[in-house]
């Protein structure tokens, strides 16, 4: 144990309840050691050893139910001395999240349709089978995180990162992807049609079977991107990078593709039913 002149004391109050806390003074880091307390009555509840990454979790859950005025906090010491970071029964349709920080927090299947989580930082977070219709994710942080299934019609993704993420079956359709980041997300099978994905990023992405109808892809980049079996038809690709990308057996009706870079792209058994291809430049893979 480190002598007590080397800890500091804090405390934060939360509604009804107040979380005291010892912690070290100096080299502090998500696996930094300390000693918490959570109660009423000034903080005189069971003492509980966590890290400091852990216990910044439990800040942010007891900050939301702040923000949406709660009436009671529910156990956050689980019988086992485990944090308990459980959201989902809370109702977070249309609630402000923005700024939040929940890296790697399960919340599958979760409503938060309509909710405001612009800034918010879910890396690696579980949001499968999510409800997200309509929320506001504009510069939300997503790298590595779990989206399969979710529900993202119509949601502002703008200047989001998602690099990584699994978004394979997810419904994006009128989604806002403008100058978002996909580099090298799973979005295998998901619907993206009228998505807008202007200037977006999708290098070495998967969308293999994706439905993309009209969607808006001026400018996007799709370097060494998988499209096979994508339905692509009536899309806008003018102006886009496909160099490397897999097209085979993609549908490409009514698709544009002007001053589309497909170099070295792989176009075998695709189908390019009145395809407008003005100046499109396209060298066949060796």
């Amino acid at each position: 144990m480190i002598p007590s002149k080397h800890w500091k004391r804090g405390a934060l109050i939360f509604s009804d309840h107040e979380i005291s806390f010892l912690f070290p003074e100096e080299n502090l880091g998500e696996d930094t050691p300390i000693t918490l307390r959570v109660g009423k009555n000034k903080g005189k509840g069971p003492e509980s050893p966590v890290n400091l990454g852990v216990f910044k979790r439990v800040c942010n859950v007891l900050w939301i139910r702040q923000k949406l005025k709660l009436p009671q906090l529910s156990r956050i010491l689980a019988d086992d001395g485990q944090m308990d970071l459980n959201l989902k029964s809370m109702d977070l349709r249309g609630a402000d999240l923005s700024g939040l920080k929940l890296k790697g927090i399960d919340l599958r299947g979760i409503d938060l349709s309509g909710a405001d989580l612009r800034g918010a930082s879910l890396e690696k977070a579980d949001l499968s089978g999510a409800n997200l219709c309509g929320a506001n994710l504009q510069n939300a942080s997503l790298n590595g995180a779990n989206l399969s299934g979710a529900d993202l019609r119509g949601a502002n993704l703008q200047n989001a990162s998602l690099n990584g993420a699994n978004l394979s079956g997810t419904d994006l359709s009128g989604a806002n992807l403008q100058n978002a980041s996909l580099n090298g997300a799973n979005l295998s099978g998901a619907d993206l049609r009228g998505a807008n994905l202007y200037s977006a990023s999708l290098n070495g992405a998967d969308l293999g079977k994706a439905v993309m109808i009209g969607a808006e892809l001026y400018h996007a980049s799709l370097c060494e991107a998988d499209l096979s079996g994508a339905d692509l038809s009536e899309a806008n690709l003018t102006g886009a990078d496909l160099i490397g990308c897999k097209l085979m057996g993609a549908k490409l009706k009514h698709t544009r593709l002007s001053q589309t870079n497909l170099h070295k792209a792989n176009l075998s058994g695709g189908a390019w039913t009145r395809a407008t291809c003005w100046a499109l430049s396209w060298v066949k893979p060796t």
